[in-house]
């Protein structure tokens, strides 16, 4: 166990010694079975190279019976409805972002639901064109605040964005991590109604950039196997197209991302 957490104290000195001005992020995985305190840890830092992104901690009370509320990206006016009741979350924005939105970089909520997120992607021209992103849609702006302050947990937390993706479409290529006391996850927005969420082994650590990571995914894996994601279906925007917790295998799904999948690249 120390041994491994001495090699990413060492990978992570290397990715600060290298770190440019560029406005790159770098993503921290530690499965509880490896970590000092026997718990998940998830984090994401900016690489931006400079001091002045600051960071608030700051935190959005529980609100019980309130309907008509939305949640609102202003850079763009895109909106998510939110239920009557939303849950305390905490989030880390930066001190300013002008008018480019909140930015919640992570929270988590009174049910101990965590969401970091996100490390930017790119995919090639290919995918872009099979499935382009949506403008105005799901950006990093909310992303994290939209799914604390609904989830219980993180299999709901999951649900719950890939939920966003199907029906409103995402603007640009992400990853997100989200863990709570029992499991953790790691997620991947490859187009505008692309994805795939991978369950996180306990035993191991993890430290990625802007990339997208998963490999090839058994067409076979249901989400016990700790797979969800997209089938190639063009119905976007209906639940039933996604292999869901509840549905699986229907519809039947394919190779994550679909068929361009050996295109995916990074993203600064």
């Amino acid at each position: 166990m120390k041994k491994s957490i001495r090699l990413l104290s060492i990978v992570l000195a290397g990715v600060m010694l290298l770190s440019t001005s560029a406005l790159a992020c770098t993503g921290v995985y530690v499965g509880k079975d490896v970590s000092d305190q026997g718990t998940y840890i998830i984090a994401r830092s900016e690489d931006q190279g400079q001091s002045d992104y600051n960071k608030m901690f700051l935190v959005q009370p529980h609100v019980d019976n309130v309907p008509g509320r939305y949640i609102e990206d202003t850079a763009t006016g895109f909106r998510i409805p939110l239920p009557a009741t939303t849950y305390q979350y905490t989030y880390v924005p930066d001190y300013t972002r002008g008018d480019d939105g909140m930015y919640p970089g992570s929270c988590t909520n009174e049910y101990g639901v965590s969401v970091t997120g996100t490390v930017s992607t790119s995919t090639c021209d290919a995918w872009r064109s099979a499935d382009p992103f949506i403008e105005p849609g799901l950006r990093e702006a909310i992303l994290a605040a939209a799914v604390a302050a609904v989830s219980k947990t993180a299999r709901e937390a999951v649900d719950v964005l890939l939920g966003y993706v199907d029906e409103y479409g995402s603007e640009e290529g992400n990853t997100v991590m989200i863990n709570d006391q029992n499991e953790a996850w790691y997620i991947e927005i490859y187009s505008g109604h692309h994805y795939c969420a991978m369950k996180m082994p306990d035993d191991k650590v993890a430290v990625y950039g802007n990339q997208n990571m998963i490999g090839l995914v058994d067409p076979n894996a249901t989400a016990e196997d700790g797979y969800i994601y997209s089938t190639s279906s063009t119905n976007w925007g209906s639940p039933s197209r996604r292999a869901s917790f509840t549905t699986w295998p229907n519809p039947s799904p394919t190779i994550a991302g679909g068929t361009p999948a050996t295109c995916a690249t990074g993203a600064a």
